[in-house]
């Protein structure tokens, strides 16, 4: 992430940037998903959704699907978390 206060601007690096689309969009949303992945998913969506704010809304999704879970778990996503993780993996943050 770099960021320049004269201009006030945000940006994230090339690199996290495809490490995070990369992340998004390898994994078979029709099967079971681990915990893990979810989890990563949220925090992507955390850090970027600082700088895309109309974005912001599908990360409770991805938080809410991790709760009350434990870490060894996979589990199987609804439509709504789906659509969420296929937002962010369309979305260009680099």
């Amino acid at each position: 992430m770099n960021i320049y206060l004269n201009l006030r601007l945000v940006t994230v690096a090339r690199r996290n940037a495809l490490k995070a689309f990369y992340g998004f969009m390898t994994v078979d949303l029709d099967t079971k998903v681990p915990l893990s992945t979810v989890q990563r998913w949220a925090s992507w969506a955390e850090r970027y959704g600082e700088i895309c704010t109309y974005m912001k809304p599908y990360r409770r999704l991805l938080y809410g699907a991790t709760r009350r879970l434990q870490c060894a778990t996979t589990i199987l996503l609804d439509q709504e978390v789906k659509r969420a993780v296929r937002l962010y993996g369309a979305y260009d943050v680099g």
